[in-house]
């Protein structure tokens, strides 16, 4: 069927409505095709049915419960993620041009642009969904889709952990209850904004949260929380509205709590600024395959937006109490370590506290970071 003539069909069916039916889409396309046969009036039905859904074929595919991730590396290599690693599914496009359309349209339904000159797209579809899409000339292998599902519901600590000792989800609150400021660290796709999300559901209900954001993905139980987005330049380059800024307007919002979903740039020096001057229990993410190697990479991100090495270590080592490394072992997400951070001759030193995998050990630094009294049957 002729792209002009879906596109005129399609325009109909907004001009009378927003929302619209398949007996919509029949009644209008015999009203301005009286010569449409009957498989072609199937095959228009089938299209602007899912893209009415907005993301047109994937859209069973992102409500298969518990999924995290969508990922298509070109027209017939599709995977998701439900937590355990990625599964390949059966891809829905048949060839190249297909997906590229496909993508074309999942970009506008953003407001975006696909084409040769714009040849990828970072946005966000609604509140649960964020795209991103990268196509050729830059991919050289097909056009390449991933998508990041927010779960419905907010999670459950209990629930994020229940595969591992109980002694992790004892530890995990004792450190929300006890106000530490904390890093969660990993790498992608193991489950760091998820466990914190988990973990900020156990903040008192008296307490404020700010939470700052570049994609809206944390979705919390918690009674008093106030959500702030970044934003992009329009068209024209102006409106940008950066983490760094929100990070600063947080500081003026009376928050308990300020929480930041990922520390990636100029916005560790205001977290600095905020958990060095009077604010407990805060708390990021970050990208670190480690805890030990979250002190480089705060040291780049530090050195790169202007602060001095030294300063970089005496800032980090006084406004991080913890860090919490999520690790992703045999394809299931885990906590996998809990260490300090300590300034040893003005060089800020990570220090194992309690490693859960492959086997809970306690090591010396416990008492001096963690409630004993709240952590029970362990010992060093």
């Amino acid at each position: 069927m002729l792209p002009n003539v879906i596109s005129d069909v399609r325009a109909q069916l907004k001009e009378r409505n927003d929302t619209f039916s398949a007996s919509d889409i029949i009644d209008v396309a015999r009203e301005m095709l009286p010569r449409i046969s009957e498989v072609e009036l199937v095959e228009l039905v089938g299209l602007l049915s899912s893209e009415h859904s907005r993301l047109g074929v994937l859209n069973d595919v992102v409500r298969i419960p518990d999924v995290t991730d969508v990922i298509v590396n070109g027209h017939c290599d599709v995977w998701i993620d439900r937590g355990f690693g990625l599964e390949r599914i059966s891809s829905p496009w048949k060839n190249e041009t297909e997906l590229y359309r496909f993508a074309v349209r999942l970009a506008m339904e953003c407001d975006k642009r696909l084409d040769e000159l714009n040849p990828y797209v970072d946005a966000q579809l609604d509140s649960r969904i964020r795209i991103h899409i990268i196509a050729a000339p830059l991919s050289t292998t097909g056009t390449q889709i991933a998508l990041r599902i927010a779960q419905p519901k907010p999670p459950v600590l209990h629930d994020l952990v229940q595969h591992q000792s109980p002694i992790v989800e004892r530890v995990l609150r004792n450190i929300v209850l006890t106000q530490k400021a904390f890093l969660l660290c990993g790498g992608t796709g193991t489950g760091k904004t998820t466990l914190l999300a988990g973990m900020l559901a156990d903040v008192p209900s008296s307490q404020r949260i700010v939470i700052v954001e570049d994609a809206s993905e944390l979705s919390i139980a918690h009674d008093h929380c106030a959500k702030l987005q970044s934003r992009l330049p329009n068209a024209e380059g102006i409106g940008e509205v950066t983490m760094r800024t929100l990070v600063r307007q947080a500081l003026r919002m009376r928050p308990d709590r300020i929480i930041v979903g990922e520390v990636r740039g100029a916005e560790i020096l205001e977290l600095f600024a905020a958990l060095n001057t009077g604010h407990q229990g805060c708390a990021a993410t970050i990208h670190a395959n480690s805890g030990k190697d979250v002190i480089s990479r705060v040291q780049l991100l530090g050195v790169t937006n202007g602060l001095s090495d030294s300063a970089t270590h005496a800032q980090l080592a006084t406004a991080i109490d913890l860090v919490i490394d999520m690790q992703r072992i045999d394809g299931v997400r885990q906590v996998h370590e809990i260490g300090a951070l300590k300034l040893v001759n003005d060089r800020c030193e990570y220090f194992p506290i309690i490693t859960f995998t492959p086997e809970v050990k306690v090591h010396s630094h416990f008492d001096e970071y963690l409630d004993s009294d709240a952590i029970q049957d362990l010992s060093c």
